[in-house]
């Protein structure tokens, strides 16, 4: 399966509301990269609530971004800082790369 089919079965089946891979929008660059998710969440009742921020995740190697490009991006499974394990945190953010939509 491509990249392409990949991110075209994501946004089919709402894998973007997930916490461990979601589709996001670059809104800020500098002084830090900030992402905004790309879809909202949506309930049974029709409501939304606000769409997810995030601030200065990881970036792979050689990522160059720039606000209004369409980024996949995934959530560590497991992070140890000082004894703590974090596990899925919104904060644990890696950009995999951009994608077209």
């Amino acid at each position: 399966m491509g990249l392409a089919t990949l991110i075209q079965n994501s946004i089919n089946s709402h894998i973007g509301q997930l916490n461990t891979l979601m589709l996001c929008r670059v809104v800020q660059v500098v002084p830090f990269i900030k992402l905004i998710s790309y879809f909202d969440m949506g309930y049974e009742d029709g409501s939304t609530s606000a769409r997810t921020e995030i601030q200065d995740p990881l970036i792979l190697k050689g990522g160059s971004y720039k606000v209004g490009d369409v980024v996949l991006t995934g959530f560590l499974q497991e992070f140890v800082e000082d004894g703590a394990t974090r596990k899925f945190d919104i904060s644990d953010a890696v950009i995999i790369g951009k994608v077209q939509i």
